[in-house]
């Protein structure tokens, strides 16, 4: 596109903008940079826009390792990302150093100032020699190593082989065709896989423009919080013909339009995905005209797996496979993927070829069916894993651990499968005070990312059958929460979403 149409815009961040021209030359002359610096894996915690597009592309063109972070990681989180990952070069937002460290450059490290990067004064780049490590190999690899939003407090990277993520973009690009789609507007952090490749990879191959506004400029920080105002401004202002959401800014954009805070008429393609988007909620979006296409996908499998499509589109289900994978149903219900699979966990044996169609079958841990005509329905998660309506995954034992360590605390049920706050069941030990019970959640919440902290609970009266409990003590997750649903759904049903400035509760009753 910098050939045959060097004029057209390529990236905006809502500040600035450049050409498809000047895109390629920032990233070519950050592309020999890290060449010359002999870099093998880089890391960068940005906030959406133009730099951070440039260091993705960059090392992809540098063939080299690429380690995204997304900015609402705690800081334990993002030490733990730099060591397991082996970086040897990491980009901090704006003055920042690495997490918890002082402003002078930690121990190994030493600052730099790479080229191409713009408007970057006082940027603290970090650099460090792990070459010298003794047996260390670091001849580059042209991979993606993704951390999800972590369903413990240290995820694991996602290992993707950069071919692997080419074919998927490529494939979306290929089901998306009918859709004349000339901008698109980045709402979900890149350092997301889903908006990383569908919404970054796949509009750049098109050679459409994409709109890539940080945080503030989108209204969402943090991992969870919204600011209604500033949401329904950034569609007003840049009128774009497609967005990724998930579920919670699905909710958001449709009450919107039903208020006609926005007149969303501009949107050709609304791609939700990420989480269990309800029917109901669907429902209420096509019936005021948003086109709201379902999908479904995961980071071990290249991020998109299926899409409902203008010409391909079934109530209920999300979609056909794309043409890059397969998927089957196992004879215990659960989904099964190939074709675009990951190369393993970081540090763990290779799982399969990158785009090797009759490779192993890849086990997703969700439950569904596929009908006659090839489209899939998610029917739920085989594990306890829950993931909510912003995307984030959380594991409610890890949760649960932190408070049950506590001895007022006997038992704990987390619970926030599609909610755009976490809810906790909380059974006492002994008689205690809720307002103690509240600093015993805050204590424990300063040691969590805020996705998967207790945002709201419920100091519960009754004593736990034990019925509902293994010999060991853990909960029987399925049998609690179907005997206390009732307390769950009068929560959540109680909790309006406001038509102004909306954050997440957090440790409130």
């Amino acid at each position: 596109h910098a050939l045959s149409k060097p004029s057209d815009s390529a990236i905006s961040d809502g500040e600035f903008a450049l050409t498809y021209r000047q895109l390629s030359q920032r990233v070519d002359t950050l592309a020999r940079w890290l060449i010359e610096e002999e870099i093998s894996t880089l890391g960068f915690q940005l906030e959406n826009g133009i730099n951070w597009v440039i260091c993705d592309l960059a090392a992809i063109q540098a063939g080299i390792s690429i380690v995204p972070i997304p900015t609402f990681f705690t800081d334990a989180q993002v030490v733990h990302v730099l060591d397991n990952a082996e970086v040897d070069y990491f980009i901090p937002e704006n003055g920042s150093t690495v997490p918890g460290e002082s402003d002078s450059p930690p121990s190994g490290w030493q600052s730099t100032t790479p080229l191409g990067l713009a408007g970057l004064e006082g940027f603290r780049n970090l650099k460090r020699e792990l070459s010298a490590r003794p047996g260390a190999d670091r001849t580059p690899i042209a991979r993606k190593i993704t951390y999800t939003s972590g369903s413990t407090g240290e995820p694991k990277g996602v290992c993707l082989a950069q071919e692997t993520i080419n074919t998927v973009a490529s494939s979306i690009v290929s089901a998306m065709e009918a859709i004349d789609i000339k901008r698109h507007l980045c709402v979900l952090p890149l350092a997301t896989l889903l908006e990383n490749i569908a919404g970054l990879y796949a509009p750049l191959i098109k050679g459409i423009e994409v709109i890539a506004p940080d945080s503030n400029g989108i209204g969402l920080t943090g991992s969870s919080k919204l600011d209604v105002d500033q949401f329904a401004s950034a569609f007003e202002t840049y009128k774009p013909d497609s967005v990724i959401l998930v579920p919670q800014l699905l909710m958001a954009l449709t009450i919107l339009a039903q208020f006609e805070m926005i007149t969303p008429s501009y949107l050709k393609m609304i791609a939700v995905g990420g989480g269990r988007v309800s029917a109901q909620l669907v429902g209420q979006a096509e019936a005021i005209g948003l086109p709201v296409f379902e999908g479904y996908g995961l980071s071990e499998c290249c991020s998109v797996l299926t899409l409902n499509t203008p010409d391909m589109k079934r109530k209920g289900s999300v979609g056909k496979p794309l043409p890059h994978t397969q998927i089957r149903v196992n004879s215990d219900g659960e989904l099964e993927a190939r074709g675009a699979v990951m190369s393993g966990y970081l540090g763990e044996e290779r799982m399969t070829s990158s785009n090797d169609k009759e490779g192993n079958w890849f086990h997703t841990g969700d439950l569904g069916t596929i009908d006659e005509d090839g489209f899939v329905f998610i029917n739920g998660r085989s594990k306890n894993l829950f993931i909510t309506s912003y995307g984030r995954n959380v594991n409610p034992e890890w949760v649960e651990s932190e408070l049950t360590q506590q001895p007022a605390i006997s038992q704990v049920l987390l619970y926030g499968e599609g909610c755009d706050h976490n809810l906790a069941l909380i059974w006492p030990r002994f008689a205690a005070a809720t307002d103690d019970i509240q600093q015993l959640i805050n204590k424990s919440n300063e040691h969590l990312p805020d996705y998967a902290r207790v945002h709201e609970f419920i100091l519960m009266e009754d004593e736990l059958d034990q019925a509902l409990t293994t010999s060991n003590g853990r909960l029987k997750r399925a049998d609690v929460i179907n005997q206390y649903q009732s307390f769950i759904d009068a929560h959540y049903s109680n909790k309006n979403f406001p038509a102004s400035k909306h954050s997440v509760h957090e440790g409130s009753i």
